[in-house]
């Protein structure tokens, strides 16, 4: 259980949430592409996702004083509740990934949002954002 709450809130105090301790960035050298495409209903990462999230895992790795946000979306078909369960498994196989590259989990922020969009928006909604994330001073 302490690994799940690291990563939902690596390093949030009760002064300090997670959001007060990052800001985004955008390095020019990273990989371009940092959205992770998913099936309906599912959490799993295809072979084309694995390697989106190999190539961001490499740069990570290489520099360590980034931290990565998991924006993670669910398209608009079932509850609430079941959205937002959705989108946390979906970060949570991204970041499970990220950590075979080395990236701890004080680096990773999950950033489960639940559901996005219409019916139209619903192909969209199924997705992982990778944000990269530097140290506030």
């Amino acid at each position: 259980m302490r690994r799940l709450l690291l990563l939902l809130a690596p390093l949030a105090t009760a002064a300090e949430p997670p959001a007060a301790l990052w800001r985004e960035v955008s390095p020019p050298d990273a990989p371009a592409v940092r959205t992770v495409l998913f099936e309906p209903c599912r959490a799993t990462l295809d072979r084309g996702a694995i390697e989106i999230v190999r190539r961001n895992g490499l740069y990570l790795r290489d520099h360590p004083g980034l931290g990565v946000g998991i924006l993670s979306l669910s398209d608009s078909r079932a509850s609430r509740s079941y959205n937002l369960a959705l989108a946390f498994q979906r970060a949570k196989a991204v970041a499970d990934l990220l950590q075979l590259y080395d990236i701890p989990p004080e680096r990773i922020v999950l950033l489960p949002y639940g559901e996005e969009g219409g019916r139209e928006g619903r192909s969209l909604g199924r997705r992982v954002r990778l944000i990269y994330l530097e140290r506030r001073e």
